[in-house]
C-alpha cells in the first residue's frame, strides 16, 4: 500500500479529515525548513526532529498512531512500573509517567545518543521525575555493539540491514538493567529486529518476581515485510504469556501478523465468568474477545523499585489487586499499516 492509500485509509483520518491533514502539512513544511517541531500529546509536550517517524505519526494522529496509548491508559495505574525498551523520543515512556504517578516507576532505555539526549529534553520538558532513563542497547550481551543509525531514528538498531553509518555503543542486559524485588507491570520492546535478543537477556527477570504482567513487543518487521513472532512466542509462551490483537479495548487472540503483540501473563487473565453472556476483563477496561481464556486475575503486590542511579532512594509501590467489571465491546480498528512507519 502506497503512503497515500494508508493515510487515505487510515480511521483517524477517516474521522477527522481536515485535523489529520493540517498535521500532515504541518510535518511536511517543518521538515522541508529541518526544523524540529513541538508537538502537542494529550497534554503533554514533545519535541520531534525531521528525522523522528513516531514524531511525524503523532503530529499526524496524536495518541491514535498506536493502539499502545490505549492499552496503556486502560492498564496503567498509580505505582504500577513500566518498562520501555527503545523508548525514541519518549511517547510512550513519559505518557506512562504521568499514568502511574510519583508512586510509579519508568525505567526508559535508548541507544542512539542523539535522541536519548531527546529524550531526556522531553522528560525534563514535562517537569518528570518518576524516570529513570539510561543510555545503552539493551540485548543479550554486556558490553559494547555495532549500532546501526537509519534516516528515520525509530528503526535504527543493532541489526545490520546495510545503513551505511554505524556507531559502536554500551550494550547490557535487561536482567542487569532492572533493579531486584522490581515488579514490572508492562514492559514495551521495540528495537527494530532485535526484539529476540531483549528477551534472551532477561532470561532471570523472567523467571523471578521481576516478571511483567504484559509485555508489549513488535513481531512484525516492517522493512522486511515480515512476521518475525515465531522465536518470539516460542520463548514468551514457554514463560506463560499468552498472546492478542489489541483495537483500543479489546482483546483477542492473535493468529497471524500484526505490527505489536500484547502478552499477558496466565497468572494475570480473568477467570470465565459464570454468566457466559458477561465479558472477561482484565483491569476494568480491557475487554477479551475470546471464550477460552483461563486462570485468575487476582494479585496482590508489593514493590520496592530502585532507581539505576547511585545513592538513589527506593520507592515503594502501593500494594492492590486488579478488578473485573463489565464494560461493552467496541468495534475493532486497523492498526497503522507499513507504508506509514
Amino acid at each position: 500500500m502506497s503512503r497515500l492509500g494508508w493515510l487515505l485509509s487510515h480511521p483517524e483520518f477517516r474521522k477527522h479529515p481536515v485535523r489529520v491533514s493540517g498535521g500532515v502539512v504541518s510535518w511536511e513544511i517543518h521538515k522541508l525548513l529541518s526544523r524540529n517541531m513541538a508537538l502537542e500529546l494529550d497534554g503533554l509536550k514533545l519535541t520531534a526532529r525531521p528525522i523522528d517517524g513516531n514524531g511525524r505519526l503523532i503530529c499526524y494522529f496524536g495518541t491514535k498512531f498506536d493502539t499502545i496509548f490505549d492499552f496503556l491508559k486502560a492498564y496503567l495505574r498509580e505505582g504500577m512500573v513500566f518498562v520501555d525498551v527503545g523508548a525514541n523520543i519518549g511517547s510512550h515512556a513519559i505518557n506512562a509517567a504521568r499514568l502511574i504517578g510519583m508512586t510509579g516507576l519508568v525505567f526508559a532505555f535508548e541507544a542512539d545518543p542523539d535522541t536519548y539526549r531527546l529524550l531526556d529534553e522531553n522528560i525534563k520538558s514535562n517537569g518528570l521525575r518518576n524516570i529513570v532513563l539510561k543510555q545503552t542497547c539493551v540485548s543479550d550481551q554486556v558490553g559494547t555493539l555495532s549500532f546501526y543509525k537509519h534516516k528515520d531514528s525509530a528503526k535504527s538498531s543493532i541489526v545490520d540491514r546495510g545503513e551505511k553509518l554505524s556507531v559502536t555503543l554500551p550494550s547490557d542486559t535487561l536482567d542487569n538493567l532492572i533493579p531486584a524485588n522490581t515488579k514490572i507491570d508492562i514492559l514495551k520492546v521495540d528495537v527494530e529486529g532485535a526484539e529476540l535478543s531483549v528477551l534472551k537477556g532477561a532470561r532471570s527477570l523472567f523467571d523471578d518476581q521481576r516478571r511483567p504482567s504484559v509485555v508489549i513487543i513488535e513481531v512484525f518487521d516492517v522493512r522486511g515485510n515480515k512476521d518475525k513472532s515465531e522465536g518470539i512466542r516460542e520463548v514468551l509462551e514457554g514463560y506463560g504469556y499468552r498472546f492478542y490483537l489489541f483495537n483500543g479495548r479489546r482483546l483477542t487472540p492473535l493468529s497471524g501478523s500484526a505490527l505489536n503483540a500484547f502478552a499477558v501473563h496466565e497468572s494475570v487473565l480473568p477467570q470465565p465468568p459464570a454468566n457466559h453472556n458477561s465479558a472477561r476483563v482484565l483491569c476494568d477496561r480491557v475487554e477479551f474477545g475470546s471464550p477460552e481464556i483461563s486462570p485468575g486475575l487476582r494479585r496482590r503486590r508489593e514493590r520496592r523499585p530502585a532507581s539505576l542511579e547511585p545513592g538513589s532512594t527506593p520507592r515503594r509501590g502501593r500494594s492492590g489487586e486488579l478488578a473485573m467489571a463489565h464494560r461493552p465491546a467496541s468495534p475493532a480498528e486497523s492498526l497503522p499499516g507499513p507504508g506509514g512507519l
